[in-house]
């Protein structure tokens, strides 16, 4: 009895030695990525070497000691060099994917559990009689966690016939293989292949089903950064056209449903074309982003700003609005942006036309609105041509 405990004594020692089980999720992904496959497949083999290795020498140091009942000395003899190269390889195998190799990680590791699966069944009373057989599972479980389908196929199929023909070959030409079970080795080994078996079972569902969990997450978020980006003007970072019809589309439901109202203005930037032909498409594309934030910074909040393309800006006043809060809305949004824009040395002013839609009286879908605000804004252009001509006097530039 005192036997017993000294020797669960020191495989507890050799749990805590051989027990950092836990993958450096930080490290591998710095080597493979985040959230990728290949570090899911690195995270296993990680788990997967450090755990196996440890259930290794913890179980062996109980079993192989002299005194231990439940083997024989001359299997004893054959499991202690044999046990040893199992847990070297699997030290190797993770120290090799935590370092960015997980090519030579994956081989090291279905070499291991595919050849000491196969040793066991050969050695054990081979294919039809070991009791290591339904063991044979295992390889092809591990290799389909951190090997392609194809390469885990064949490590699966290679692991499974080889000890069926080495079978059928010693009962056909009357070989005699080594034989190393016992009455008592045979439950002792059946609960320990059984117990790993199961364990290795466990580790993959886990792994799958965490990995399955893990990519659909990453999967979505991904879809809605893309969903996102399709949205977003790429030069001034607001809504683009297509933001804009779906916010549309969204007020009108809203408007039908609650017998509400909603507008949106039309704006674009008077003699915006003559700012890029004299001062180049830099000095244009700093005015309309300037513009842009102009327009988002004064914006309600539930309001949407967009643009279009060009010079062409849209904001839809999602709120029902009357008459009057339409106009300062208007004149709000106009005396944030026609202020001086300073490039370089080079000031330009802002001068801008505004038009006008509201849902139901202007128009009753998308088009129609966008079309009476775009005539409305034509309008004011037109009227206000001759006065902003003359704001533009003295001034280096007139957008």
């Amino acid at each position: 009895m005192l036997m017993i405990r000294h020797k669960i004594f020191w495989a507890g020692k050799i749990l805590q030695v051989f027990g950092f089980l836990r993958a450096d999720k930080a490290n591998l992904e710095h080597h493979y990525g985040e959230k990728t496959v290949e570090f899911y497949r690195a995270v296993f083999l990680s788990t997967l070497g450090r755990a196996f290795a440890t259930m290794l020498v913890a179980v062996h140091v109980i079993v192989l000691f002299p005194g231990t009942p439940f083997l024989e000395t001359k299997t004893k003899l054959i499991l202690v060099p044999f046990v040893g190269v199992l847990v070297g390889l699997l030290i190797l195998s993770a120290w090799f994917v935590e370092r960015g190799h997980n090519v030579y990680s994956r081989s090291v590791t279905n070499f291991t559990v595919s050849a000491s699966t196969m040793l066991s069944v050969i050695f054990c009373g081979g294919f039809v009689e070991s009791h290591a057989t339904p063991f044979l599972v295992a390889p092809l479980v591990v290799c389909f966690c951190i090997s392609p389908r194809n390469e885990a196929i064949a490590v699966g199929t290679f692991t499974f016939i080889t000890p069926l023909l080495m079978d059928i070959a010693t009962r056909t030409f009357g070989i005699e293989l080594p034989d190393y079970t016992s009455t008592a080795s045979t439950v002792a080994n059946s609960i320990f292949l059984m117990g790993t078996l199961f364990l290795t079972i466990v580790m993959a569902l886990t792994y799958l089903q965490k990995t399955n969990e893990e990519l659909h997450d990453a999967l979505d978020h991904d879809r809605k950064l893309f969903e996102n980006w399709a949205s977003i003007d790429p030069l001034t970072e607001i809504g683009n056209r297509r933001f804009f019809e779906m916010q549309v589309e969204e007020a009108l439901k809203e408007a039908e449903a609650s017998n509400s109202s909603f507008s949106i203005l039309y704006m674009d930037l008077n003699g915006f074309k003559k700012v890029n032909d004299d001062y180049g498409h830099e000095a244009g594309d700093k005015i309309l982003k300037t513009v842009a934030k102009r327009l988002d910074d004064a914006a309600r909040s539930g309001d949407h700003v967009a643009r279009l393309g060009g010079d062409e800006f849209v904001v839809l006043l999602s709120a029902p609005v009357d008459t009057s809060v339409l106009i300062s809305q208007t004149a709000r949004l106009r005396a944030a942006v026609e202020n001086p824009i300073q490039i370089g040395a080079q000031r330009h002013d802002i001068f801008a036309s505004l038009g006008r839609a509201s849902y139901p009286t202007d128009g009753e879908n998308l088009s129609e609105l966008i079309r009476t605000a775009d005539m409305d804004m034509y309008t004011q252009k037109m009227r206000s041509k001759l006065s902003n001509s003359q704001r533009s006097v003295g001034s280096k530039t007139a957008v």
